[in-house]
């Protein structure tokens, strides 16, 4: 097996050759839709003459789940749960039928859609351990499994995901969303695909160990298992490839196709015109149309995947189903967000304590649990002020089974706040008052400003109480006498009243101190304090004073009869006595109360890390420095044995320390030690940067071994750019020791042996190259099997 890179399809990554053919093997997905891509494109007109398509009722239309190619195989399998294969889906929901969209669970973590036949995952469908989702899937194209080493992987396999090794990148080097599938490029039917089933399984072959899982067979055509993966006609210019004809005769016949475009899967439903596929595209419950052999939103179609499954087993006799709900109409059948609501649900089949919900694609359900009234469900819907506006599905479940019925719920967005009159309607500057607001359209937590052209707005939170909002406004010292605008302010929207409230003057009493909690602070460092006594005011001007010394000074903040603030104690400050001064509109205290500034103890800086890590010969790099203990202007320094020292002032920014490090031209690659010093006070934190020398990195763009398996040496050609002779190249594993050769150039490559030890342990090692300290960074990544194959 050779891995390849083709600038044209990024999904080709193997080629073998098997019987004299080639084969491909391509890594499709995760399959998401493309930024800004518009539901509402090529819709399909079912009311068209020609068009032909499988029973709407019964081929289910899914949004992504953790896998374009795992989410197109759930539709033909939920759509075999629905024709006589009941056991396709065995789960709680809708009474044990595959529903016909998976709205019904939610939106996933990232907001796309969830299954749990596509991906179990624990608390979905009444599951109540780790599955597919918890163990293999991090975030889409990720090649995180959250399982290795921190849990052993759920047992059995349980979900469709789990047999077409989706997202499985310890076992079969899948990234997150990302499933195998391998075709004959000539255009010959590639049947059962198991070549490479311990290392890059078929999804098309795990589609059939999923179907026996459920106690079914594959079909066969008395040689090959009728599970097979097709390049379509034309395609490479291939004249033996799956046509169009053989398409609609599927169809015809009652199949559901998979569609393959590059980096995407999609499931075939029917067709229409003399060349159109209508479509489940994995992104919505729409059907769209494509033209065979054309493009798909710029995704080129290649292939199909088709599977055919013998008759099911004669079914056991069940007791007659419990017949589902059904939702004729709600009243009211709309509300404002952040509103609670009174509902009536009509309809036929309900029973007590069923849960009415609220559904929107991508949104977390809006849930109730009602009571039977005569034949009617009646409840109070909790709509968050958050909510989505627009129309919202209603559905109800009773014991997992839902109703079906295309009841719209509409919430729109709250009226705009109303305000009449505020009381009271004036206030002094430096005051606290306690004010009602008067008006219409209020909620909880509305915020209310006092607004004035060219001033800082007022403002405060108000408490709905009786229709009105109360709360409390801290009058700044400095606030402007005068006129204000009452503004509310809820959801985003505001009042426009004209309602005034008047600020007067700050009274004129002079402040009195009693005393100042704490009564000391350490130089250099900050201090948050609390001073009582008479007559403060909001926004008083706080001072320590002493002799020949300049004011260290802070605002002051009432809260109830205390004003609270911060200082900064300069690191230069005289230790000892300062006065307390507190300063309302020029009157000042006087009240011979002391704050004593002390010293503060030694503090050795701390260097915890700097970023970036490295910089090139000759060049300026910007860095950020974080530790403890850093001050500004403190000197920060690169340091190695027999070399002149770098360094640069650093400057103090929200705790850390910026600067530039200029590294010269004759600097020695490789690491330097970083100490930063302030006062004759150095740290030794044993953190390096890296000096790396100047000019182009050496780029990897592939490699090819002749074999790769513990306890055997391998021959290697490392293809590439910026390469020289005697250049090192290294396979690294994370907590393997790295496997290291010196390469020789031979017309522009690498070449060399690798002697893999015994106990090397199997998987994707990644490949680098390094050139006099150079090393590349280019994700390319090789094999090394657990058994030769």
């Amino acid at each position: 097996m050779i891995e390849v890179s083709d600038p044209n399809d990024p999904t080709l990554k193997y080629l073998f050759y098997e019987d004299g053919k080639i084969i491909e093997g391509r890594l499709i997905g995760p399959g998401l839709p493309p930024e800004n891509w518009d539901p509402n494109t090529n819709l399909a007109d079912l009311n068209d003459v020609s068009a032909q398509y499988l029973d709407k009722n019964e081929v289910p239309a899914m949004s992504w789940s953790y896998g374009c190619t795992a989410t197109s195989a759930t539709m033909i399998f939920g759509y075999l749960d629905r024709n006589g294969y009941p056991n396709m889906y065995t789960g709680p929901t809708n009474g044990g039928v595959f529903p016909l969209t998976n709205a019904v669970w939610g939106p996933s973590f990232e907001g796309n859609g969830q299954c749990p036949l596509t991906a179990s995952q624990n608390g979905l469908d009444g599951r109540t351990k780790k599955g597919h989702k918890d163990d293999y899937y991090h975030a889409y194209g990720s090649n995180t499994d959250p399982y290795f080493g921190a849990w052993n992987e759920h047992t059995p396999q349980d979900c469709i995901a789990d047999f077409m090794g989706t997202s499985m990148f310890q076992k079969y080097g899948s990234s997150d969303g990302g499933t195998w599938i391998w075709t004959n490029p000539e255009g010959y039917p590639l049947y059962d695909f198991t070549r490479y089933d311990d290392t890059q399984r078929d999804g098309m072959h795990g589609m059939k160990l999923f179907v026996e899982s459920r106690g079914y067979s594959v079909a066969t055509d008395g040689q090959n298992s009728l599970n097979y993966n097709q390049v379509i006609y034309g395609y490479g210019g291939n004249t033996k490839g799956f046509t169009y004809n053989q398409y609609k005769s599927e169809i015809d016949a009652g199949y559901p196709v998979i569609i393959q475009v590059q980096g995407h899967t999609m499931l075939g439903v029917g067709y229409t015109g003399t060349d159109q596929v209508i479509l489940h595209n994995t992104w919505d419950y729409n059907k769209h149309t494509m033209t065979w052999g054309g493009s798909y939103e710029g995704m080129q179609h290649y292939a199909v995947g088709v599977i055919h499954l013998n008759p099911p087993p004669a079914p056991t006799p069940t007791p007659t189903p419990i017949p589902s709900p059904v939702v004729k109409s709600i009243k009211p059948d709309s509300g404002e967000s952040g509103t609670s609501i009174f509902y009536t649900v009509t309809g036929a089949n309900f029973k007590p304590g069923a849960i009415v919900n609220l559904t929107k694609t991508k949104q977390v359900n809006i849930s109730s649990t009602a009571a039977l009234k005569g034949t009617d469900l009646t409840g109070i819907f909790n709509i968050p002020a958050d909510a989505i506006t627009g129309p919202w599905n209603v559905s109800v479940n009773q014991n997992g089974q839902y109703s079906n019925d295309d009841i719209i719920f509409t919430i729109t967005p709250p009226p705009v706040p109303v305000v009449t009159g505020i009381s009271p309607d004036s206030g002094q500057a430096g005051l606290t008052i306690n004010y009602t607001v008067t008006g219409s359209n209020f909620v909880d937590g509305a915020f209310v400003h006092l607004t004035k052209e060219g001033q800082t707005n007022i403002t405060s939170t108000g408490i709905l109480d009786e229709g009105k909002l109360t709360g409390a406004f801290n009058i700044p010292l400095a606030a402007l006498s005068g006129p204000w605008n009452v503004i509310v302010e809820q959801d985003e929207l505001y009042s426009k009243d004209n309602v005034v409230f008047t600020i007067t003057p700050a009274p004129a009493d002079i402040p009195v101190v009693t005393s100042i909690t704490p009564d000391s602070g350490e130089k250099g460092t900050e201090v948050i304090y609390s001073i009582a006594g008479e007559h403060l005011l909001n926004g008083a001007t706080i001072n320590l004073t002493h002799e020949g010394q300049e004011n260290i000074t802070s605002i002051g903040y009432l809260i109830g009869s205390q004003l609270y603030g911060t200082f900064v104690l300069p690191p230069d400050a005289i230790t000892g006595p300062w006065n307390v001064s507190v300063n309302q509109n020029g009157l000042f205290s006087n009240d011979t109360i002391r704050f004593t500034i002390t010293d503060s103890p030694v503090h050795i800086p701390i260097v915890h890390n700097i970023t970036p890590d490295s910089g090139i010969q000759g060049e300026s790099t910007e860095y950020l420095l974080q530790g403890e203990n850093l001050v500004d202007g403190a000197l920060v320094s690169l340091s190695r044995p027999e070399q002149a020292p770098i360094s640069s002032t650093g400057n103090l920014s929200e705790g850390n320390l910026t600067g530039t490090i200029a590294i010269p031209d004759d600097a020695l690659p490789g690491p330097w030690n970083v100490t930063v010093n302030k006062s004759n006070l150095t740290s030794n934190d044993d953190i390096q940067f890296i000096v790396l020398p100047s000019g182009p990195f050496p780029v990897v763009k592939s490699i090819a071994m002749s074999f790769a398996v513990p306890g055997k040496g391998s021959g290697f050609i490392v293809s590439g750019t910026h390469f020289e002779n005697g250049a090192i190249v290294n396979l690294s594993y994370p907590g393997e020791e790295n496997i290291t050769t010196i390469g020789e150039l031979v017309k522009g490559a690498l070449t060399g042996t690798f002697n893999i030890p015994a106990s090397c342990k199997p998987g994707f090692w990644n490949v680098t190259v390094n050139v006099r300290g150079k090393v590349s960074n280019d994700n390319v990544q090789y094999p090394i099997k657990g058994k030769f194959r």
